[in-house]
C-alpha cells in the first residue's frame, strides 16, 4: 500500500514538473536561466541519463488516457504532453471545467469502479486529489481546483 502511494505520489510530481515547466515556457519564452533545448512542439531538459523529453499534445481530447474525459471538459491552456523520463513514457492530458473540484472526483471514482483509490497530495499550497485503482498504479486522475475552474490531469505510462 505505502509502495503504490509512493508511485501515485512520484506520478503527480513528475506530471507537476513538467506541468510547471512547460507553461511557463509557453507564458515567457525562452529563459536564459533554463539549460533547455526548446522547439515549437516541446522541449528537452538536461542530458544522458537525467534528460526529459516533453512533446506538446495538439489535440489531447483526441488521447486515449485509459478512462473518459469528464464530460464538457475543455483542454486547458497548458499544454497536455507526451514526458519521457528516465525511460518511461508518460501521457499528461490536462483539463479544466467549471464544474465542482468535487463533481469530477466522484466522475473518476465511479470510473475507476469499487477499486476506486483516492488519495490527497500537497504541491505547494496546492492540494490534488489523485485517485487510481488499488494496486495499479495506472491511469491516474489528479484533480485541483484553479481560480474559478476545476482542472485536472489524467495520467497513464
Amino acid at each position: 500500500m505505502k509502495r503504490i502511494l509512493i508511485i501515485i505520489a512520484a506520478i503527480v510530481i513528475v506530471g507537476g514538473v513538467a506541468y510547471y515547466a512547460y507553461s511557463r515556457y509557453a507564458a515567457q519564452k525562452r529563459s536564459e536561466e533554463l539549460a533547455a533545448e526548446f522547439t515549437e512542439t516541446g522541449f528537452k531538459l538536461g542530458s544522458g541519463a537525467d534528460e526529459k523529453v516533453v512533446e506538446k499534445i495538439n489535440e489531447p481530447l483526441k488521447i486515449d488516457y485509459g478512462v473518459s474525459i469528464y464530460p464538457g471538459s475543455k483542454a486547458s491552456e497548458t499544454p497536455s504532453a507526451y514526458v519521457e523520463n528516465a525511460g518511461v513514457q508518460y501521457t499528461i492530458g490536462t483539463f479544466s471545467t467549471s464544474d465542482s473540484a468535487d463533481k469530477v472526483v466522484a466522475y473518476y471514482q465511479k470510473q475507476f469502479g469499487s477499486d476506486a483509490q483516492t488519495n490527497k497530495a500537497t504541491l505547494g499550497d496546492v492540494v490534488y486529489t489523485v485517485i487510481t485503482k488499488k494496486n495499479i498504479n495506472r491511469p491516474v486522475a489528479s484533480v485541483y481546483r484553479d481560480g474559478k475552474l476545476t482542472s485536472y490531469m489524467l495520467i497513464t505510462y
